[in-house]
Order: structure tokens, then sequence, then C-alpha cells
């Protein structure tokens, strides 16, 4: 009995014990529980995707910027096989929707929970609804997940620009329910 318990405190003592000031969030989704914090001074609100937010205090109706999680399955039963492919089906509608809008590859962001690095553009529509959207594309078991960021016009977009990447970086995984 002594071996075991010197040998389990040999074990624990070893491990750094993880302390933060935040407890890690995990949101409950249709897609599984997914381990990403909500954005500092922002809420979540009923809107589009698995999981909406919008800056604390914000009238969903009259709001300049928003940020909405979402998934796509991707998979060799799929219209989209990888990543790639979700990335470019995404490009394909938009081109086909916004016929004068653009669309830029940023650099991509790591994302230090997860060890892995997610794939970024921009979409400009040129028009007043979802006029700047940026989306950061996270391959996940069998899905790829989009954080997006989406805003009326420039300077609602570019002060919410460091919210996503923070957002982003916050992704720590997705628990699916029921998964086998």
């Amino acid at each position: 009995m002594f071996i075991a318990f010197a040998l389990m405190h040999f074990c624990t003592a070893q491990q750094p014990a993880v302390h933060s000031d935040k407890p890690r969030e995990m949101l409950m989704t249709e897609a599984g529980l997914i381990a990403v914090d909500t954005p500092e001074g922002w809420e979540r609100a009923d809107g589009p995707g698995l999981a909406f937010f919008l800056p604390k205090g914000t009238d969903p109706s009259k709001a300049d910027v928003w940020i909405y999680l979402a998934g796509m399955p991707v998979g060799a039963k799929e219209d989209a096989k990888n990543t790639v492919s979700a990335i470019e089906s995404d490009i394909s509608e938009f081109r086909k929707r916004f016929k004068n809008g653009t669309v830029r590859e940023e650099k991509s962001l790591t994302l230090p929970r997860v060890k892995q690095d997610a794939r970024v553009y921009t979409f400009e529509s040129g028009e007043e609804h979802n006029s700047f959207e940026q989306v950061v594309y996270i391959a996940d078991d069998g899905q790829v997940l989009t954080l997006t960021l989406s805003a009326r016009n420039r300077q609602a977009f570019d002060r919410a620009l460091p919210v996503l990447k923070a957002f982003a970086e916050s992704y720590g995984g997705t628990l699916h329910v029921g998964a086998k």
C-alpha cells in the first residue's frame, strides 16, 4: 500500500498544476460540446449557426457586428471531402452570390490549445448585409468548424477582428455527444 501511495504521489507530483483566472468554457450545441470561450465583452444570443454572439447589451436587430460558429460535415460520403474542398465550396458559393465580391486568404492562425493551424479568409460582398466577413476554418473530426465575424461596416469589422482571433485561439476541441 505504501508503494502504491508513493507511486501515486510521484505521478501526480510530476504534473504541474494548471491554473487559470478564467475557467474553460464548453458550449453545448447540436454538434456536441465545443470547448471555446465566449469572447470577452460579448454574450451568446439567438441567431444562426451552432452558437451566435453579440457585443454585450446589443440589440440583435441593430447589431453592426456579430460572430457565429457553424459546422460543415466533411468526409467520403459528403459533398466536401476535406477542409480544402469545404473552403473551396464556400468561396464558390460566395462568388456566385456576390459577383463583385472579393475573397482574400489571410495568414493562417495557430490554435494553441489544439496545436493546429486554421485557415483564414476575408470575404467582402460590397453589399449592405454581411458586407465584411472573416472566417476561420478549423478542421475537426468529421467536420470543419467555421468561426465567422460578420459586420455591416468596415469600422465595426476592424474593431472586432482581434475579438475573432482571441475567440478562435480559445478553441480546445469538440466532444461529439453520442460519438462512437
